[in-house]
């Protein structure tokens, strides 16, 4: 019996050369969609930022630069920018997308008058 060639998209989620996912652990057969939901997962997990010295989950401060309009205005003429600081789960070097979506989620809980979009990272605040 010849084993099928495995490309690991997370630590027990592996998926076949015909596009087909399987569990490790059960060895059961995953659909599409919970199989990519696994290495998805995987990627968000790599993008955590953690303690440098025990390696744990944790958050940083951060500079932030972003286009603001108020709500409910037009959009005619150019955004405002703005510079804040947010706390941060996500480390903008390994994933920008992550990045993004956290602190537009962040900086809209934060200042809820204001629309926030194209954030970029100014860099971490040093404690």
């Amino acid at each position: 019996m010849t084993k099928r060639p495995r490309s690991y998209i997370s630590s027990h989620v592996y998926t076949t050369p015909t596009g087909l996912y399987y569990d490790d652990r059960t060895g059961e057969r995953l659909t599409a969609r919970r199989g990519a939901a696994a290495g998805i997962a995987q990627q968000r997990m790599q993008a955590r930022v953690r303690d440098e010295e025990t390696g744990r989950l944790t958050f940083k401060r951060i500079r932030v630069k972003a286009d603001i309009r108020l709500k409910g205005t037009k959009h005619t003429g150019s955004p405002d920018d703005e510079e804040s600081e947010i706390d941060t789960v996500y480390d903008p070097d390994i994933n920008e997308t992550f990045f993004q979506r956290y602190a537009e989620k962040r900086l809209d809980e934060a200042f809820a008058d204001y629309d926030h979009w194209n954030v970029e990272s100014l860099g971490f605040v040093e404690e």
